[in-house]
């Protein structure tokens, strides 16, 4: 989805992308605290995968708003 569907539906594409992306960080989030309650160190040990995935995600962000610039 990410850049699979651009040359059949432009821009859009990478809002899409965006908008599973964010539900992914959204996702592992409550992971996190869902897991806390159960195993610590497993929640802890996600914590960098979340920090990854955000920045993945301004990464996506911002692809998503220079293609909607041109």
């Amino acid at each position: 989805m990410f850049f699979g569907a651009y040359p059949l539906i432009g821009p859009t594409a990478l809002w899409i992308a965006v908008g599973i992306i964010v539900l992914l960080d959204l996702l592992v989030a409550t992971t996190i605290l869902t897991a806390w309650r159960v195993s610590r160190r497993g929640a802890v040990l996600l914590v960098p995968y979340l920090a990854w995935i955000l920045y993945a995600s301004t990464l996506n962000w911002g692809d998503a708003v220079l293609g909607s610039l041109r």
